[in-house]
């Protein structure tokens, strides 16, 4: 998942079909089926290399029938929020361009905004409770911080204008980023909060 979203660029036309995200690359195909990626090349963009691809793509649709564990953001997002699953996406590593930040899972509620989700779940509390402390201090570089406590933090970007929250909730970190407007996550942030609740 994290191949696939190092590839795949904003204006790039995402498309599904029974399980299967890619996208078009000027000689084939580019995505993922669950846990799995794929990258399909031809010598150029024919009849017959689109009809290849949409051969491989209905085989590997059967991967998504057979899959038994559902990745941790996977669950999150497309299960309980109903968020499409070509809205979301994985970051493995260099997440928020912090090097220590790895493994998180970003979703968009409304694709035609910036506005993203993420989740990440840590090894352990103190692990999580680590990496909110390291995003902290490197986000009141570039925000100005609204509103914190020992879980929760707020902040509002000093150029963009937009806000950024963050939660600790056990081995979980979850929140928001590039909001325009904050009330517009909350029901999800919501959601997020009583599904880790259940999940703990």
């Amino acid at each position: 998942m994290g191949i696939f979203s190092e590839h795949r660029s904003e204006d790039r036309q995402i498309n599904e079909t029974k399980g299967v995200i890619y996208f078009d690359s000027s000689i084939g195909a580019i995505g993922r089926v669950e846990n799995y990626f794929f990258r399909i090349s031809g010598l150029n963009k024919n009849k017959a290399t689109r009809d290849k691809i949409a051969q491989i793509i209905a085989n590997l649709s059967e991967l998504s029938k057979t899959e038994e564990k559902i990745e941790f953001g996977i669950f999150i997002f497309k299960e309980k929020l109903r968020i499409s699953p070509s809205d979301i996406s994985h970051k493995s590593q260099n997440v928020f361009q912090y090097d220590f930040a790895q493994d998180f899972w970003f979703a968009k509620p409304d694709p035609r905004n910036k506005a993203r989700l993420f989740v990440h779940e840590g090894k352990n509390p103190n692990a999580i409770a680590d990496l909110f402390e390291q995003l902290k201090t490197e986000l009141e570089y570039e925000y100005t911080i609204i509103e914190q406590s020992s879980i929760f933090l707020l902040g509002r970007h000093n150029f963009l204008k937009t806000y950024f929250t963050m939660v600790k909730q056990d081995k979980y970190l979850y929140g928001f980023e590039n909001a325009q407007h904050m009330e517009e996550m909350t029901r999800f942030m919501e959601t997020i909060n009583q599904e880790l609740t259940i999940e703990k």
